[in-house]
């Protein structure tokens, strides 16, 4: 009757039982072999990436995101990062407030690089879909916009030699992000460049005929209404004495001689002219108070009333009318039509080319 060892094996001591320990010492060798080479792999691929990073080869190829089908690379991104940090810190630092990097929204648990790339996304999709619009169009820098571009490339020469930097690609690669040269640099300026003039063009090539113009019009009239009148902000004043002042119009060159009479001694020349008491604006860009007042439909030429302005004073005005001037009401409903136009097209492009974000080339961004 044979015998088991306490692990229920052949015990080792006969022919089977020193096979079946080869055996098993033969499969502890393979797995701590397969494990060593492993392990080296991954310590070459790891000084490989370091290396390739170091050199920035890794950021110009990896793809950080893509726009529709379109690559953008890690080394572009930071130059579009390195624009929106800028931009924000910019905000943060006029605002008096706190230090971008202090920034941490604790709904979202987002910090401040979050913030970062958020701007730097939307400005990617934005330009890098209407560039391809323009190209689509035939459209390709004008010649200021490709003065615009040699300019800002021998600006950053210029910063990278008097900041000691061996060249321009150094430079970049320390202040902007590695993979960043000087080339990717310059494509990034010009795709931003593109992208404006395109759309500037798109938006003022954007035409409505009369009969469109009238029916925004017919359509909201709110909107669009124009009133004209005269108009002279008394500061500090009260009440009793803004009052007075306005006794003393009967008509509107009256009312240009009440504004230089009352004036402060800064203002005098302000209202030298009689025409700089006179006004023409949207109804709906009026202050409540003043839009109340000269759209009563009471109102006729020649009223004069006081309105009360945030206890700081009050604004006398002159009543002319409603729509004198519908050429001037004709073009701010072309303009809001064109705005409305544009940002359909734009709200388009969003969804014609979803950016997209890959972890390989986001990997190193800001970290």
């Amino acid at each position: 009757m044979s015998r088991k060892n306490r692990t229920g094996g052949v015990p080792a001591a006969t022919p089977a039982g020193r096979a079946a320990a080869v055996q098993t010492a033969q499969r502890r060798r393979r797995i701590r072999l397969t494990a060593a080479c492993i392990a080296a792999a991954a310590a070459l691929l790891a000084v490989l990436a370091m290396a390739l990073a170091a050199t920035g080869f890794y950021a110009r190829w990896a793809t950080a995101v893509t726009v529709g089908d379109i690559k953008v690379s890690a080394a572009t991104y930071s130059c579009y990062f390195s624009k929106a940090y800028a931009e924000i810190s910019s905000v943060f630092s006029m605002t008096g407030g706190e230090s971008l990097e202090s920034y941490y929204d604790e709904a979202t648990g987002s910090d401040w690089r979050d913030l970062v790339k958020g701007q730097a996304d939307a400005a990617i999709q934005s330009d890098y879909a209407v560039a391809a619009e323009a190209q689509k169009a035939g459209w390709t820098l004008q010649p200021e916009d490709q003065a615009a571009v040699e300019e800002e490339t021998a600006l950053i020469k210029s910063m990278a030699e008097s900041d000691g930097y061996a060249d321009a690609d150094s430079y970049l690669a320390a202040t902007v992000g590695a993979g960043c040269n000087l080339d990717t640099y310059q494509k990034f300026v010009e795709t931003v460049k593109l992208a404006e003039s395109y759309r500037n063009a798109y938006r003022t090539g954007l035409t409505f005929d009369q009969s469109e113009i009238q029916a925004a019009y017919e359509a909201s009239p709110e909107t669009f209404d124009m009133a004209t009148f005269r108009s002279f902000y008394y500061a500090g004043s009260g009440q009793e004495q803004a009052e007075k002042a306005a006794s003393k119009v009967t008509d509107e060159a009256s009312f240009a001689q009440m504004a230089r009479d009352y004036a402060s001694a800064d203002e005098q020349q302000t209202y030298a002219d009689d025409g700089a008491t006179l006004q023409t604006m949207l109804v709906s860009r009026l202050n409540e108070g003043n839009r109340a007042w000269l759209t009563d439909p009471a109102r006729a030429y020649g009223d004069v009333g006081t309105v009360a302005y945030k206890d700081a004073g009050y604004f006398i005005l002159f009543y002319i009318g409603l729509n004198q001037d519908e050429a001037a009401r004709d073009q701010a409903v072309e303009e809001r039509l064109r705005e409305q136009t544009y940002e359909q097209w734009t709200a388009q492009l969003t969804e014609d080319y979803p950016l997209k974000r890959h972890w390989f080339g986001m990997a190193g961004i800001a970290q």
